[in-house]
């Protein structure tokens, strides 16, 4: 696993930020889900294909059950890079978890007959929704499928039969100021960063104007700050000065600033990263791309490529 996957979970699996994000983007702003009524799911799965037992994993996943009993299962998952593979992707994670309450049912069923009287116990549905947001962090507008028919060609008679499925994704870089103002965590500061960081490079704007509010979590935003940016001083952030107690937002872009760290190399020199070998890697990264069907992250990932190196490899490809 990826460290910036570790990172994007360590702070979404909070349930302070996991219910603000599904309040804002799901809900418009209205508190409808209290971080109280969330508990944590398991983000694993197993399958079975050609006898072999595999497993996959969702990045967060958390049961929501409110005061009126409404029930279901919410995930988030974090895209850096348009994938054009995600909308399979999801829909194997939300079947797997319908299969998984078939499966449960008749101990679901079991437990509501012992529950029965008992005041201290809620009932459990047998059945309930699932759904994932799909959480793109890219500078550039989502270019690949969102729809399950858009990821293969269908022969010609079968349009009708194929049924279609769509993700529910989130470009955070591209979503207004008025929704960015409505979340209340700290990922009030992941969305103003990327959304101002878009504006920036389309000439829109010139300076970061970032939240007074306090980090809460401050190790875990400086760490996906680090990893989703590839920029080592919002890591370092916390490793200074800043380490230890609240922080405000503002200040973590301005130290960044301060530090004048940009991420990956000055112009492909550092590290001895020379440009004979990166060249190498970038031919390695486009095969694994092209055979596996996946981001230049995830290849990243296969390929185990250091954190340093990441951001230089993004320019040349």
């Amino acid at each position: 696993m990826g460290k910036k996957d570790i990172t994007e979970k360590k702070l979404e699996d909070f349930t302070d930020v996991f219910a603000d994000i599904v309040n804002v983007l799901l809900f418009n702003g209205d508190q409808r889900v209290d971080s109280r009524e969330l508990r944590n799911a398991l983000p694993r799965s197993i399958y079975k294909i050609e006898g072999e037992i595999s497993e996959q994993e969702r990045d967060v996943a958390k049961y929501w059950q409110s005061k009126d009993t409404c029930f279901a299962l919410l995930g988030l998952e974090n895209q850096t890079e348009a994938a054009g593979n995600t909308p399979l992707r999801i829909i194997s994670y939300d079947g797997a978890d319908y299969r998984a309450q078939i499966r449960k049912r008749d101990d679901v069923i079991r437990y509501n007959a012992k529950a029965k009287g008992e005041q201290d116990k809620k009932p459990m549905p047998v059945f309930y929704p699932v759904v994932t947001l799909v959480l793109y962090f890219g500078l550039e507008r989502w270019d690949k499928s969102i729809n399950l028919k858009a990821c293969f060609t269908i022969p010609e008679g079968l349009e009708d039969y194929v049924n279609d499925y769509q993700i529910n994704l989130f470009e955070i870089a591209f979503m207004d100021d008025e929704t960015v103002e409505k979340f209340r965590s700290d990922f009030k500061l992941v969305a103003q960063y990327f959304t101002q960081s878009r504006k920036i490079k389309e000439g829109n704007a010139e300076e970061y104007s970032l939240s007074t509010d306090d980090i809460i979590h401050v190790k875990e935003v400086m760490e996906l700050m680090s990893a989703l940016t590839g920029d080592r001083a919002f890591e370092e952030a916390y490793n200074d000065s800043l380490e230890g107690g609240k922080i405000p937002m503002w200040t973590l872009i301005d130290y960044v600033r301060e530090k004048g760290e940009k991420s990956g190399f000055d112009k492909g020199e550092k590290s001895g990263f020379e440009k004979g070998e990166k060249n190498k890697l970038v031919k390695n990264l486009q095969t694994v791309m092209v055979k596996m069907d996946c981001s230049l992250d995830q290849a990243m990932d296969f390929l185990d490529v250091s954190e340093v190196e990441r951001e230089a490899l993004r320019e040349m490809i």
